[in-house]
């Protein structure tokens, strides 16, 4: 799942260094415009890691934000949202009729996939933050911060 630098911070401002620490680079990634994304790793089965055996997310409370979108997808040539096309054919709550959206949170999540296309086309351009970020995680993973909010956030 692709991140972005947002999520990143937010796991460091939430205690979960660890998150950020392990998010890898993805080159050729299609899609989006940039060639490069920084991502949470995936099994050799393609599930991501922090997918439970039942499929549950591990990290439900602190998802990156194209995770808090599903099972929705955004047209940016359209600037909507529709469902995501494999969740239409495989996700129980969309099976089962319980993804309508009210009008606030249809907003809010249409403001979100607009800010992660907006990140995801730029990630070349960024890369170094993304590295310092990646860099500080995986110190503070180092020094075996507590989990727990950090003050300066």
């Amino acid at each position: 799942m692709p991140v972005t630098r947002f999520d990143m911070a937010r796991w460091m401002c939430s205690g979960r260094p660890e998150l950020a620490a392990s998010v890898v680079r993805v080159e050729e990634f299609e899609g989006v415009g940039s060639r490069v994304v920084y991502a949470l790793p995936r099994r050799e089965d393609g599930r991501c890691v922090y997918l439970t055996e039942d499929g549950r997310c591990a990290i439900y409370e602190v998802k990156p934000l194209v995770c808090e979108l599903f099972p929705y997808a955004y047209s940016s040539k359209h600037d909507k949202l529709g469902l995501h096309p494999w969740a239409a054919k495989h996700c129980e709550a969309v099976l089962r009729g319980m993804v309508e959206l009210d009008r606030d949170k249809a907003a809010e999540l249409l403001a979100k996939a607009r800010l992660v296309f907006a990140e995801l086309k730029i990630v070349e351009e960024v890369e170094e933050d993304y590295e310092r970020m990646r860099m500080w995680a995986l110190e503070e993973v180092s020094r075996g911060a507590q989990r727990r909010p950090r003050a300066s956030c």
